[in-house]
């Protein structure tokens, strides 16, 4: 063992007013010495066991040192500063029923400065505050009781990890604050009774996780990190805001970019739900379960997913989505989707075991999609606004997704175009759904039909195709009454045409005077079928240019 020397691990400080005296130094150094018997061990620990902590605390600062705490007394403010320190805290001795005797004794710890490691355990304070200057590997804080928690620091500051756990159950806290510093992982779990909890320009480099805890309201102000998830969490009121954030270097004015990289609630209940963002970083994936209340607004990410029961009216504004995703979600009052886009390139609807019945998306972007699956959904209740169309290799692609049952998307289309009153979507959507009909196992004469019905409904979505069918047919008729006049006149005339026109009726029937060859009376029944085919196309231009072009 060493010979202690005081200048190696404490230095005496002095308050504002450089109050203490002479004297208070040399109560300091016989305090210290008194209690590490004037030796300290090679590992470089003092430790302070069922002794009460003095004022004169707040008058040293610690260097190159672990420090325990086990069992003490404290006076009402307990200031700790260290520089590159490990400080630890235990303040149960026996069973927890004697954790503390005096409920009504509440002190306030405290610590300033550059640790290593920070250990709070079963400690008991009402204001705990802890402002960082450097480094920290580990704060943990478990099994303590508290009304207020502080953490603080700057910038340039970092915490590799801050564990919360096992927060006593039987006292309310009234907020946990964390501030500025840039932490790589918090882990919150079994925070059972806590009223305020707030992120405030902090930057998580890998995860932020709350497991099994209730809080009554989660703020997120200025927030980075890469994973934010809640596992069986209840949650009352959760706040993301998202902007730059504006900062002095040097005197200079820099803004730094906060951003989400995930949001995950895995069985967690959120009351209500608000996601603000300002600025034009992108997430890369949220997904919500079990929300009351959502308001959205302004967020830009890459996979939006909603597997969940919305029951309280809710709004996602001016958003910009890469993928969105309703799994096993229903509404019971109005969602409104304002203003929402989805990226251009690559995107995604993907509707799997939901129901969309008051779901409004005003204006629409089904326009803007390139890709859809659709399984045990309905959307036939969907109100929708500024419905264009779908593209047709989006809603019919040549790559079919082997979960997506094509004939129940077409008609559940079929049926939103009928409510939304567009003639020319619903005979389109009406055709898909033919088509996919035909390539289920039908009987022969169902797929007669079927195919009957797909050849007309296809002239109906398009008058066009009708109107040239008719001359296509009549440019051929025309051809063969040439001909045969060509070669049945000496003297022909192209007007002697005209004498033949009302054949364009009766393309064959008229053979029957050829000469040369002598024709069946059964030709007449090809007349007959030709002149009911020429009668349902004319039919079908009509009912489409009257359909479609009113």
């Amino acid at each position: 063992m060493d010979i202690i020397k005081f200048s190696d691990y404490f230095e005496t400080l002095k308050d504002k007013e450089n109050s203490y005296k002479i004297r208070d130094e040399v109560n300091i150094k016989h305090y210290f010495s008194e209690h590490l018997f004037d030796h300290l061990e090679v590992n470089s620990s003092i430790y302070f066991t069922g002794i009460e902590i003095i004022d004169l605390f707040k008058y040293v600062k610690f260097r190159n040192i672990n420090i325990y705490f086990n069992d003490i007394k404290t006076v009402p403010t307990l200031n700790i500063s260290g520089e590159n320190c490990n400080i630890y805290f235990d303040r149960v001795k026996g069973s927890p029923k004697d954790l503390f005797i005096d409920y009504e004794d509440y002190f306030n710890l405290e610590l300033r400065g550059s640790f290593n490691t920070i250990q709070l355990f079963r400690v008991k304070y009402e204001k705990i505050r802890i402002s960082i200057e450097g480094s920290i590997i580990d704060l943990c804080i478990e099994k303590c009781i508290f009304d207020y928690l502080s953490i603080c620091g700057s910038l340039y500051d970092k915490i590799e990890l801050l564990t919360l756990t096992d927060i006593n159950p039987m006292e309310l806290i009234k907020e946990i604050k964390v501030d500025v510093v840039p932490i790589n992982y918090i882990k919150f779990i079994k925070l059972t009774s806590l009223n305020k909890l707030l992120i405030n320009k902090v930057k998580i480099q890998k995860k932020l996780l709350i497991i099994s805890s209730t809080i009554k309201s989660v703020e997120f102000q200025n927030y980075m990190a890469n994973n934010l998830c809640m596992i069986n969490c209840t949650i009352s009121e959760l706040f993301i805001d998202i902007k730059d954030i504006p900062y002095l270097d040097q005197g200079i004015r820099k803004y730094i970019q906060y951003n989400i990289k995930k949001i995950i609630s895995k069985n967690t209940k959120i009351n209500f739900l608000e996601i603000n963002q300002s600025n034009n970083l992108e997430i890369v994936e949220i997904n919500l379960t079990s929300i009351d209340k959502l308001k959205i607004s302004n967020l830009k990410c890459n996979t939006f997913n909603l597997n969940n029961n919305i029951s309280l009216e809710s709004n996602i504004f001016g958003c910009i989505f890469q993928n969105l995703v309703f799994k096993d979600f229903y509404s019971s009052s109005l969602l409104n989707i304002k203003n929402t886009q989805l990226k251009k390139e690559n995107n995604h609807l993907n509707i799997n075991n939901s129901n969309l019945d008051n779901v409004l998306i005003s204006p629409s972007f089904f326009e803007e999609l390139k890709k859809i699956s659709f399984t045990k959904s309905s959307i036939q209740g969907l109100k929708i606004t500024n419905f264009i169309d779908i593209p047709l290799k989006t809603i019919n692609p040549n790559n079919k997704d082997k979960n997506t049952n094509y004939l129940i998307l077409f008609r559940e289309f079929k049926n939103l175009a009928k409510n939304y009153g567009d003639n020319y979507l619903y005979h389109k959507f009406k055709a898909l759904e033919y088509n996919e009909r035909l390539k289920r196992e039908i009987n022969l004469f169902d797929r007669s039909v079927l195919q009957f019905n797909k050849f007309t409904n296809n002239h109906t979505t398009d008058w066009f195709k009708a109107f040239k069918l008719l001359i296509i047919l009549f440019t051929f008729n025309l051809s063969i009454i040439t001909s045969y006049l060509y070669n049945s006149y000496d003297n022909f005339n192209v007007l002697d045409i005209a004498k033949l026109l009302p054949y364009l009726l009766s393309p064959v029937s008229f053979l029957v005077n050829y000469k040369e060859y002598e024709f069946h009376n059964v030709i007449y029944l090809f007349d007959f079928l030709y002149n009911i085919g020429i009668g349902l196309i004319i039919y079908q231009m009509i009912a489409a240019f009257r359909k479609f072009n009113r």
